[in-house]
C-alpha cells in the first residue's frame, strides 16, 4: 500500500463536499506542523502505554526521536486520560484493545485507529481518537471516527456488531468536556458508510471544487481558485460600500461578520503563501522580504547576571508561579495531576476579560447582557 491513503478518513469532511480535491492536491508538498509532530509524538507514547499496559508517567522524560518534544508531567496527564478512556471502554463490554491498527474501508480509503476494541461477544465495536490540538473542537460523530468504525467492520470481517461507539478524547481544548462519545446502531453507521462511498465515486466522476470551511487544511488552499472566488466574493459583498455601522440592520452586521473571519482566513494564507514564496526568492510589486525580530534576551546569562549585580540589581527576582507551573511542580513532586489541580483549585480564579461574539457553533456558553460585569 502507499504511504498515505488517496482518500484519507482524516480530510474525509473535505474530499466528501469538495470532491475535485483529491486530484488538485496530487503532488502537493505534505509539510508537516510543529503541532502535527507533537501528536503523532504523543500518539506513539500513548500507543505504547496500551502496548506495556502501563500509564504515561512511566514516560516522563521520553524524548521525541527529533528532539524537540519531550514527555512532561502535563502532556502525560494529557495522554493519561486518552488511556483511561480506552481501558474503560475494554472494562465496560470486554474485549482486546488493539492500539494504531491498519483498517480499510476501500482501496482508496483506509488508515490508522488509535485504539479498538471489538468486545467479547463480537456484537459492540469502540473506536476511540485522540486529538492533542487545542485550537479545533473535534465532534465525536465526525465522518473521520465513522470511515475507521466501517472500516474495522470489513477489516476484522466483524459482521455481528450491532452497536458502535465513537470517541473523541481531546483534553487540551478549552470548549466541552475532554471525552465525549458518540453511539451508532449497525444501520445508522451503515447509512453514513455508503454517504462516504457515494461521495468517493464522485471524486473520480464528475468532480466538482466547493469552498468552505473544509479548506481549512487542504495543501493547495492558498492557490484554489475556487476558495479565491468566493472568498473575494464574500470580501467585495461584505465591505464593498463599507457603510457607517450604525447604519445596517442586524442581520447585515452579522453576516458582515461572519463572512470578515473567512476573509481573514484566505488572507492569512495568502500571506504565508506569498512570504514562502518570497524566501525562495520570489519578488513581488511593492513588497519586500525583511527579518522578523524576535524579543529582547541577553545574549550571555551568567556575564548579564554579574554585570547587574555590580550595579546593585538583584537580576534574579522571582515573583509567584502561575497555577498552571504550580501544577506541574506539584505533579513533579509525587501528586496526581487530579491532586494537583484539586490542591491549587481553591486558590485561584479566571477573571472576565471582557465579551467575544462569536458564531453560535462555539461550544462556550452564552452569556446574558445583563450578567456581564465588565
Amino acid at each position: 500500500m502507499a504511504a498515505h491513503a488517496k482518500l484519507s478518513p482524516s480530510s474525509a469532511h473535505r474530499w466528501m463536499v469538495c470532491t475535485a480535491s483529491p486530484q488538485a492536491c496530487v503532488g502537493a508538498p505534505d509539510e508537516s506542523s510543529e503541532a502535527a509532530d507533537f501528536g503523532t509524538f504523543c500518539h506513539l507514547v500513548a500507543a505504547l502505554s496500551l502496548d506495556n499496559e502501563c500509564d504515561a508517567d512511566v514516560y516522563i522524560g521520553r524524548r521525541s526521536e527529533c528532539d524537540r518534544f519531550a514527555i512532561d508531567a502535563e502532556t502525560a496527564g494529557h495522554i493519561q486520560t486518552y488511556l483511561d478512556a480506552v481501558r474503560f471502554a475494554r472494562d465496560l463490554h470486554g474485549g482486546t484493545i488493539v492500539a494504531e491498527q491498519r483498517v480499510r474501508l476501500t482501496d482508496e480509503i483506509w488508515g490508522t485507529a488509535d485504539a479498538a476494541i471489538l468486545s467479547a461477544d463480537g456484537k459492540h465495536l469502540t473506536v476511540v481518537d485522540l486529538k492533542m490540538g487545542a485550537g479545533v473542537y473535534v465532534a465525536a460523530d465526525s465522518v473521520q471516527l465513522a470511515i475507521y468504525a466501517g472500516a474495522a467492520v470489513r477489516t476484522w470481517d466483524a459482521d455481528n456488531v450491532e452497536q458502535i461507539t465513537t470517541a473523541v478524547v481531546q483534553p487540551r481544548h478549552h470548549q466541552g468536556e475532554a471525552w465525549r462519545e458518540h453511539t451508532y446502531k449497525r444501520a445508522e453507521l451503515d447509512q453514513v458508510i455508503d454517504a462516504v462511498t457515494t461521495a468517493a465515486v464522485s471524486t473520480h466522476i464528475a468532480p466538482k471544487f466547493q469552498a468552505g470551511d473544509h479548506c481549512m487544511f487542504c495543501p493547495v488552499k492558498a492557490t484554489c481558485h475556487a476558495r479565491r472566488e468566493a472568498r473575494l466574493a464574500a470580501a467585495q459583498e461584505a465591505f464593498g460600500a463599507r457603510p457607517a455601522p450604525d447604519t445596517l440592520t442586524d442581520e447585515r452586521v452579522a453576516e458582515i461578520l461572519l463572512a470578515a473571519s473567512d476573509v481573514k482566513r484566505w488572507l492569512d494564507d495568502l500571506e504565508a503563501y506569498a512570504r514562502k514564496r518570497a524566501e525562495m526568492g520570489k519578488g513581488y510589486p511593492g513588497l519586500k522580504l525583511v527579518q522578523k525580530v524576535g524579543l529582547r534576551s541577553f545574549s550571555d546569562e551568567q556575564v548579564a547576571e554579574e554585570h547587574l549585580r555590580g550595579l546593585g540589581v538583584d537580576p534574579l527576582a522571582t515573583k509567584l508561579v502561575s497555577p498552571a507551573e504550580a501544577e506541574r511542580r506539584l505533579a513533579a513532586a509525587g501528586m496526581t495531576k487530579k491532586q494537583a489541580k484539586a490542591s491549587v483549585a481553591s486558590y485561584t480564579h479566571k477573571p472576565a476579560r471582557g465579551t467575544l461574539l462569536v458564531p453560535v457553533s462555539d461550544r462556550r456558553p452564552e452569556i446574558s447582557p445583563t450578567s456581564f460585569n465588565p
